[in-house]
């Protein structure tokens, strides 16, 4: 745990073959980064151990302190660099930083760990969606402490030598008191690029309200980076901030990722910040189940509406219908994208309605339970479970699970096999 601030006392340095020393610190003389402002980050080592040292010019020493007071607030969180002690002398302020692999934007230069994110296929890699998911874990952790980043971006976002990602960076942070949800700010925070449309706004003299959504927007982009080996959903370098303010995003990279594309355009698209989503719901979106938890909810949602074209009130299945067009597209029957074998093998064991939701849902749920009663072909056309079983519907239906997420969300969200679903381990 870090130690807090230092006696301001100016100390004494050494040099010595490029090596500072100052206090409890050997600084130097190898280089890791560079930051804004005259910052540089060092190899070092506190009483022996290697970290990484953080230089700052003496005139941001505010900053310092308000990215220290941070860290030490979100102590020995996963996902968020550690901070061990800070130092000073007449000239620079030395924060001792837990010693890192690389940043994710340095980490992208390079076409071997590109492919570490994207596949032959095309498609995000596990590591991906772990890198993205522990972004997002470190930001929520923060929002639970009151605590607005302000400036994520790839340089900001250390990667492990075991493969992790930490946030770092805290120095533009804002500490929000209990109760206030809002505040105003001299200077927008934020890098070009990878501010939100309301920091953009203030940083040219407007007048806009910030909240930690600025954060939720950021991570949007974050996530797009991370799922597409490094692309940024608002284009070119030049053009993002113009892009950001007219919302002009484009999601061509990400076009075959259904889930994803739900939640970008739900972090980054909505003119009113207040409609971005908290984080806390960010972190249980179905852009993170597997292929297991996709077809379980699946399969829950058909047993929970199973009947309900019977029951006396028949208002949730009514609804449920008119979600047929979100779900499998404006053709009007599920079949016609289906395989011609299956469709036969369906009519075998029960009637179906081809423009029923409920029936695709049935006819997942009962194909996955009696997959092993199937022909050998017709196995392997839309096997193996469960990820060869849900890619097959996934593939042929891409709109149904977040129709089927969204729908749940607004009937049943209460119920209790819903809860952990739909609102995660906390519900």
């Amino acid at each position: 745990m870090a130690d807090g601030l230092t006696n301001p006392a100016i100390q004494a340095r050494q040099v010595k073959d490029g090596v500072i020393l100052v206090g409890r610190m050997r600084v130097g003389p190898g280089v890791l980064g560079y930051g804004s402002g005259g910052t540089v980050v060092f190899s070092g080592e506190l009483d022996g151990r290697p970290v990484a040292v953080k230089r700052m010019l003496r005139q941001f020493y505010e900053m310092a302190r308000k990215e220290i007071n941070a860290l030490i607030l979100a102590d020995e969180h996963p996902n968020i660099v550690r901070c061990f002690a800070m130092e000073e002398d007449h000239e620079f302020v030395y924060m001792a930083l837990e010693k890192c692999k690389a940043t994710l934007s340095d980490a992208m230069q390079s076409e071997a760990v590109r492919r570490k994110f994207v596949g032959p296929d095309g498609k995000p890699t596990s590591f991906a969606y772990q890198i993205a998911a522990d972004i997002g874990h470190g930001v929520a952790a923060l929002h639970e402490r009151g605590i607005v980043h302000r400036d994520l971006k790839p340089q900001n976002v250390l990667l492990t030598e075991s493969g992790r990602a930490k946030l770092s960076d805290m120095g533009l942070s804002k500490r929000l008191v209990p109760e206030q949800l809002s505040f105003e700010s001299v200077g927008s925070g934020g890098s070009s690029g990878w501010q939100a449309p309301e920091q953009l706004i203030s940083r040219s003299g407007g007048t806009a309200r910030q909240t930690n959504s600025v954060d939720v927007f950021a991570f949007g982009l974050l996530l797009h980076y991370c799922l597409t080996g490094g692309q940024h959903p608002f284009g070119e370098l030049y053009e993002r901030d113009p892009n950001i303010l007219q919302l002009r995003l484009n999601l061509k990279h990400v076009r075959h990722l259904p889930e994803a594309v739900n939640l970008i355009r739900g972090c980054c698209e909505p003119q009113d910040p207040d409609c971005r989503p908290a984080m806390h719901s960010v972190m249980v979106h179905p852009v993170w189940w597997p292929a297991p938890q996709r077809l379980a909810f699946l399969i829950a949602v058909s047993d929970r509406v199973e009947g309900e074209d019977r029951a006396e009130d028949r208002t949730m299945y009514e609804a449920l219908e008119c979600c047929t067009q979100d779900a499998f597209g404006s053709g009007g029957s599920w079949a016609a994208l289906m395989d011609s074998g299956l469709v036969n093998n369906l009519g075998k064991y029960r009637k179906y309605s081809y423009s029923s939701l409920r029936d695709l849902l049935r006819v997942i749920r009962n194909k996955h339970n009696h997959f092993r009663e199937l022909p050998a072909d017709l196995q392997k056309k839309i096997g193996p479970l469960p990820g060869g079983f849900l890619g097959y519907f996934a593939g042929r239906y891409p709109g149904l699970l977040m129709t089927c997420y969204y729908f749940m969300l607004k009937w049943c969200s209460q119920e209790h096999v819903f809860q952990v679903r739909l609102h995660g381990a906390a519900a």
